[in-house]
Formats: C-alpha cells, structure tokens, sequence
C-alpha cells in the first residue's frame, strides 16, 4: 500500500513538472510575443509624435480661427455672454497678443524717431554743401607774407 501511494506520488510530481515546464514555456513566448508588440506600439507612437510636431502648427491655426469664426458669430448674434465667454476662456492668448502688439509699436516708434534723427542730420548735412555751392563767391586767394609763412 505504502508502494502504490509513493508510485502515485511521483506520476503526479512527474505529470506536475511536465505541466509546469509546459507553462514556464509558454509564458517565456507569450512575453517574447507582447514584447515585440510593445515595440510596435512603441514605434507606432513615436511615428504618431513625430507627425503630430508637424501638424501641430495647422492644428493651431485651425483652433485660432475657429475661435475668430466663434468670435465673429457671436458679435453677429449681439450675445454678450458668449463674447465674454470666448474672451475668458482665450485671456492668456489676448493676453499675449496685446503684449507682442505692445512691442511692435515700441519698436516702431524707436525705429520712427531714429530714422528721423538720422534723416534730419542727413538733410542737414546734404543742405550745407549745397548752400556753399549756390551762395558761395569766388575770393582771391589772400597773399602770404613770408613772415607769417615762417610762424
């Protein structure tokens, strides 16, 4: 009796290790599997990425004339309430185009008012000969003596 269980015994060890290295085998592909497919996907995403950088820029401009177009449609309708919204929910944005608008005019005033001056000081500058030329008499030359040479 004690011979038949111990046989037993280790037909079921023996059927347990066959069963857990059919397991262990299994795992071992089905990691293998879900790791070249996580490097697809990896791929996949990166490619996503990388074509989402460049389309970025047209996503923006779409998104900022839509807001313009919701804009106009709501001054078009007289609904205050859905201006204030679209100004609420773009302040940072006006925000910033207010400030750049601030720069520009800064800018162009400074670049103004030194064209101006290097204008005038051009103008004077181009007058005076001119004015020599027109108003200028012809003298003799004055004679030297040779004392005054000689200081």
């Amino acid at each position: 009796m004690n011979e038949t269980i111990l046989i037993i015994l280790i037909i079921t060890s023996i059927v347990a290790i066959i069963a857990l290295t059919i397991v262990l085998l299994y795992t071992l592909t089905l990691i293998r599997r879900t790791s070249i497919v996580m490097k697809k996907v990896d791929y996949f995403v990166e490619d996503l990425t990388y074509k989402s950088e460049s389309l970025n820029v047209a996503v923006e401009a779409v998104n900022k004339v839509s807001t313009y177009v919701l804009s106009f449609d709501s001054f078009a309708k007289k609904s205050l309430r859905s201006m204030f919204k679209i100004v609420s929910e773009n302040r940072n944005y006006f925000y910033s185009f207010a400030d750049r608008l601030k720069d520009e005019v800064e800018k162009d005033k400074k670049k103004r008012t030194e064209t101006k001056k290097t204008s005038t000081s051009k103008k004077t500058t181009a007058k005076k000969p001119a004015a020599k030329k027109t108003t200028a008499k012809k003298t003799p030359a004055k004679k030297t003596t040779a004392k005054k040479a000689a200081k």
